[in-house]
């Protein structure tokens, strides 16, 4: 098919496929730049001076930003409907408290303080459980997050009784139980959210629909939370998942403050080739399970390694999972080694 260059006039050869898709208009790359380059004069509407304009901005009618903003304005002035100006006073919807705006503004309130605080509805409810009548706060009139009961204690009676998964009727208390005590055993300690999240095969919201509150699955189970005098031996963030910084780059995580004082001595000593806590060993006899904490490898052999809180060395589980690791060490011919808080607080 043939068409006329809009550069050169020159005809040329193009495809109705081109033609159809708006293309061949040029009959080679450089008539296309040549053709941007070309300028046009137009003339300004408002103050009557020329300027050149590029081919795609042929239909502009101002030379500069400023000059439409002027004619703009000389527009409205002459409009029948001219833009509202000037200031009035009027009553905060909130408090009452008097403030100033411009007639064309739609502000109700003198405050942002003011303005947060009509967001928010009190309702009164009664509660589902024990029927008592209180107030309950809303933040926004479209998207209301209700308060149900009064209390959290009406609150885990309500979810025991009404659960938000009603599949989980269904599990028998004993599996839950004995869920409970497996992930005890396995991380060697009473466990948290964290821990039935990270190695329980339930959600931490089976037990919830189940018993209300955490500490009643717990108390189910025949366990008890430590006190606050054990969890400041044992260190605060013994119960905390964290990351530690290797000088390689890669990261290694941490379940309590006296694994990172330990692993802090690791990267410091020159005589340790590697050393890790993801060494996927598990030891399983006689209803015991074990994970150790760290595997060491030095020149002359690897050596696994346990950090345990020395009030807790006397318990005879951990008794058990010690000669357990003693004995399987020894059938690989590792070291076995069990460092407690008191020596990695004296170093």
């Amino acid at each position: 098919m043939e068409r006329k260059c809009k550069h050169c006039d020159k005809v040329f050869e193009v495809r109705a496929n081109q033609v159809v898709a708006g293309e061949g208009l040029f009959c080679s790359r450089q008539c296309l730049y040549e053709s941007m380059k070309k300028r046009s004069l137009n003339t300004c509407i408002n103050c009557g001076k020329q300027y050149e304009v590029k081919p795609h901005k042929k239909d502009s009618k101002y030379c500069s930003r400023p000059c439409y903003w002027e004619d703009k304005k000389r527009k409205l002035q002459g409009s029948p409907f001219p833009k509202p100006t000037g200031r009035i006073d009027i009553n905060c919807h909130q408090c009452g408290k008097s403030f100033s705006k411009t007639l064309n503004s739609t502000r109700l309130y003198c405050s942002r303080k003011c303005s947060d605080a009509a967001k928010v509805v009190m309702e009164e409810r009664t509660c589902p459980i024990c029927k008592k009548k209180f107030e309950s706060r809303v933040q926004s009139k479209h998207q209301r997050k209700k308060e149900l009961c009064c209390s959290q204690e009406c609150e885990a009676q309500y979810r025991i009784r009404y659960g938000k998964r009603r599949g989980n009727k269904k599990i028998p208390d004993e599996l839950l139980i004995i869920e409970l005590k497996r992930v005890c055993e396995y991380i060697g300690r009473i466990p948290n959210i964290r821990d039935i999240e990270r190695y329980g095969i339930y959600s931490y919201d089976v037990f919830l629909d189940r018993w209300g509150k955490w500490d009643n699955a717990l108390e189910h189970a025949s366990m008890k939370l430590p006190s606050q005098a054990e969890k400041l031996a044992i260190g605060k963030k013994l119960y905390c998942i964290d990351v530690f910084k290797k000088k390689n780059g890669s990261d290694e995580p941490y379940d309590s403050e006296y694994e990172k004082l330990y692993m802090d001595r690791l990267e410091k000593d020159e005589s340790i080739v590697f050393w890790t806590r993801r060494h996927g060993i598990f030891w399983e006899t006689d209803n015991i399970s074990y994970v150790p904490d760290f595997l060491v490898v030095r020149h002359d052999g690897c050596t696994v390694v346990e950090i345990k809180p020395e009030i807790y060395l006397d318990e005879e589980l951990n008794q058990r999972k010690v000669e357990l690791a003693k004995r399987k060490c020894e059938e690989l011919g590792y070291k076995f080694e069990v460092i407690t808080d008191q020596e990695l607080i004296q170093e």
